[in-house]
């Protein structure tokens, strides 16, 4: 059976919102369609937009947006796939930055932990 994602908006490409499915399924909290997403190649460093009249570089990616948000279980799954989980927006601040401003203190350790 093939699976309409990506046909009915791009996988990682914003649309008429400047939100791309991943950073959609990210901020809504749907585990399952962001390991679906990402299954079907879709850009982990994809930057997000965190609303339509945004700016739309801030250096920001889903990963940035999940930490902040507070998805655990996101956050593990976009750290499984990403190799740089340091990766800094336009202000310079890490996920991990976005963690500790927003309490989160399960996912500041899933994001403090050492990586392989």
């Amino acid at each position: 059976m093939n699976s309409p994602i990506g046909t009915l908006c791009p996988l990682d490409e914003p649309f008429e919102v400047k939100m791309s499915a991943l950073d959609l399924a990210v901020g809504n909290d749907h585990k399952e369609i962001v390991e679906l997403l990402i299954a079907k190649d879709a850009d982990v460093h994809a930057k997000i937009f965190p609303h339509k009249d945004a700016k739309p570089d801030t250096g920001r990616t889903v990963l940035h947006g999940a930490a902040f948000m507070g998805h655990e279980e996101i956050v593990e799954l976009l750290i499984a796939n990403v190799p740089n989980v340091n990766s800094k927006d336009q202000k310079g601040k890490i996920p991990l930055d976005w963690v500790r401003s927003s309490e989160h203190p399960d996912v500041a350790a899933l994001l403090f932990k050492p990586r392989r």
